[in-house]
C-alpha cells in the first residue's frame, strides 16, 4: 500500500509539472517561449550534472541509485514537456497574432488540435467533412460557415487571376484544384509540407493540388488581403499547371521568378502597380533556391524578396511583354536559366538588377520630389 502512494504521488507530481508548464506558456508569446525553455531546460542540466557529481561521491547503494534515475526520469519528462510545448507555441506564433487570444481560447486551439492529432491518418478526411464545401468545377472550397462569403468572393476573383496569368503564358488547359480554410494555425501547420518560413499563411502543395489557406481572426475583415494572398497561391498552381500541360515542373525555376509571377499577378488582381519604395536589394542568385528564400524572407531579415521579385517581373513585362515569363518558364527547362534570360532580356541578371533599380528610384525621386 505504501508503495502504490508513493508511485501515485510521483505520477501526480509529474503530472501537476506538464500541467504547471502548459499554464505557464499560455501566457508566454512565441519566441520569449522558446528563450524560457532553453534557459530552463539548462538549468535541469546542469541540475543533473551536479546530482551525478555528488552521486559518484556517495556510497552506490541501491537507494542512491534509485532516487538518482527517478529524478533523472522526472527531469526528462519536464525537459521533453517544455520542449513540446514550446514549438507548439511557437508555431502558433509563426501563423497568427496569438497575442489577441485569452489563455482560453489559446486552450481551445491546443485542445482542437490535439484531436485532430489524434484521428491519425484520417484526420484531414475528418476535418475536411466537418467543412462546408463550394465548388465551380475547376476550384473546390472547405470552409466553416463564417467564410462562406471569402470563399464566393475568391471564385469570383479567380477569373481576373486567370486572365493576368494567360497573358503570361497563353491559354492553357487548367486542372481541379482544393483549398481548405483553416482558422487553427496549428491544424494549418499539420498540414502543409517541413518548412522554414516565419509567418506562413498560405501554401500551394504541387503534388497534392491543394492550397492550403490560413485566416486568422484579425484579417477575417480585411478582403484585400485575403483575395491577395488567394491569387498569388492561386497563380503558383496557374504556373505549375501551365509547366505540366508542356511536361515539365518548377523545379528549374529559380524561386525568386516564380513567386515574383505569382505576386505580380496577385497585386495586379486586387489594385494598379503599387508605387515603388526603396529596398534593401539582394543579388537574385542569392535567392534562388528554396532554402535562400526561406532565409531572406525570416521576420528579422533586412530584405523584402517578394516585393523585389514583384517589381523584377514587372519590369520585364513592361520590356519585353507578359509572354516573355512563359516563354522562359519552357526555354529554361535544361538547367541554364540565367542564359535564357540573358538572351530574352538582353542583359544579364546582375546587369538587370542595377538597371531596373535604378530606373525604379528614379521614378521615386521624382514623385517624391515635393
Amino acid at each position: 500500500m505504501v508503495l502504490i502512494l508513493k508511485i501515485a504521488k510521483r505520477i501526480t507530481g509529474c503530472v501537476l509539472s506538464v500541467i504547471l508548464i502548459f499554464v505557464i506558456y499560455l501566457f508566454l508569446g512565441g519566441k520569449s517561449g522558446l528563450a524560457a525553455a532553453a534557459v530552463m531546460i539548462a538549468v535541469m542540466f546542469i541540475v543533473i550534472l551536479f546530482l551525478l557529481r555528488s552521486f559518484l561521491a556517495q556510497p552506490k547503494d541501491l537507494r542512491n541509485i534509485s532516487r538518482l534515475l527517478r529524478l533523472v526520469l522526472f527531469f526528462l519528462l519536464a525537459a521533453s514537456s517544455l520542449t513540446g510545448i514550446s514549438l507548439a507555441n511557437h508555431a502558433m506564433y509563426k501563423v497568427m497574432p496569438v497575442h489577441v487570444l485569452t489563455p482560453w481560447e489559446k486552450t481551445y486551439l491546443y485542445h482542437e488540435a490535439l484531436l485532430y492529432k489524434s484521428s491519425g491518418g484520417k484526420s484531414r478526411l475528418n476535418y475536411m467533412s466537418s467543412l462546408q464545401h463550394l465548388s465551380n468545377g475547376k476550384i473546390n472550397f472547405y470552409f466553416e460557415e463564417a467564410d462562406r462569403k471569402t470563399a464566393q468572393n475568391m471564385i469570383l476573383h479567380m477569373d481576373g487571376v486567370t486572365r493576368i496569368m494567360t497573358a503570361m503564358t497563353g491559354e492553357f488547359e487548367t486542372v481541379p484544384v482544393t483549398v481548405i480554410f483553416y482558422r487553427n494555425p496549428l491544424i494549418f501547420q499539420q498540414n502543409v509540407p517541413n518548412h522554414h518560413f516565419d509567418s506562413l499563411k498560405g501554401m500551394y502543395v504541387p503534388r497534392e493540388r491543394m492550397i492550403h489557406f490560413f485566416i486568422g481572426t484579425s484579417e477575417s475583415e480585411n478582403e484585400e488581403g485575403l483575395l491577395k494572398r488567394f491569387a498569388h497561391e492561386y497563380s503558383h498552381h496557374m504556373l505549375v499547371a501551365y509547366l505540366e500541360s508542356h511536361g515539365l515542373d518548377n523545379r528549374h525555376l529559380p524561386r525568386w521568378f516564380e513567386e515574383g509571377a505569382a505576386e505580380y499577378a496577385a497585386v495586379k488582381s486586387v489594385r494598379l502597380r503599387p508605387p515603388f519604395r526603396p529596398l534593401n536589394i539582394i543579388p537574385f542568385k542569392k535567392i534562388h533556391s528554396m532554402s535562400q528564400w526561406e532565409n531572406a524572407n525570416r521576420n528579422a531579415s533586412p530584405h523584402n524578396p517578394y516585393k523585389q521579385s514583384y517589381y523584377a517581373i514587372d519590369e520585364v513585362i513592361q520590356r519585353n511583354g507578359g509572354r516573355t515569363i512563359g516563354s522562359l518558364m519552357l526555354k529554361s527547362a535544361n538547367g541554364n536559366f540565367y542564359e535564357k534570360f540573358e538572351t530574352a532580356i538582353g542583359m544579364k541578371i546582375e546587369q538587370f538588377q542595377v538597371e531596373f533599380l535604378k530606373k525604379e528610384m528614379e521614378e521615386f525621386q521624382i514623385n517624391n520630389a515635393n
